[in-house]
């Protein structure tokens, strides 16, 4: 987990330029901005309706709630998919933050005198340990390093890229 270049190989889509990965992604965001688009054009319809009479107001309130709704659940999918979209094809963010993540953890690692020290830097530094049929996994993740994360509202990439380092116990 400290040498640098053999973890980029485990972050989770990191490929040199993972075309495919991009695509979908891409693909997917442009259904969920079409299908927001179609419910706010429809929600506009159900407005129109009752300006002209044609619903009552409690029938457009339950409509617009509903619209409001499904708007909001797909609002709320395009930006799990944006929070999951990693930085991994800017290298240069690759870099500062794999550099970061080892750096930090080689400090912390040699200060660590016994197990509980240690056990705590597991905690800190990995999510999942698995073990089963012989193999182990660790799971963790590598925050990513951007001015844009400081803004909160900032969510068109991820603050953090996962990695699984797999291995056969023999």
């Amino acid at each position: 987990m400290v040498n640098e270049d053999k973890l980029k190989t485990h972050l989770i889509g990191y490929k040199a330029n993972n075309v495919g990965v991009k695509r979908k992604t891409e693909n997917a965001l442009r259904d969920i901005e079409q299908e927001i688009s179609e419910l706010a054009r429809e929600k506009k319809d159900v407005l129109e309706q009752y300006a002209k009479g044609l619903l009552k107001r409690d029938i457009y309130g339950k409509k617009c709630d509903e619209y409001d709704q499904k708007i909001d659940a797909e609002k709320s999918e395009r930006n799990k998919l944006l929070s999951t979209v990693p930085a991994l094809h800017k290298k240069s963010v690759i870099d500062e933050s794999v550099g970061k993540y080892c750096g930090s953890l080689k400090n912390r690692l040699e200060k660590c005198a016994d197990f509980n020290a240690r056990r705590q830097l597991l905690l800190d530094y990995l999510y999942k340990i698995t073990f089963a049929r012989g193999r182990v996994e660790l799971h963790g993740s590598i925050p990513m390093h951007l001015d844009a994360y400081l803004d909160p509202e900032q969510t068109s990439e991820a603050k953090e890229t996962k990695f699984v380092i797999a291995s056969k116990i023999k």
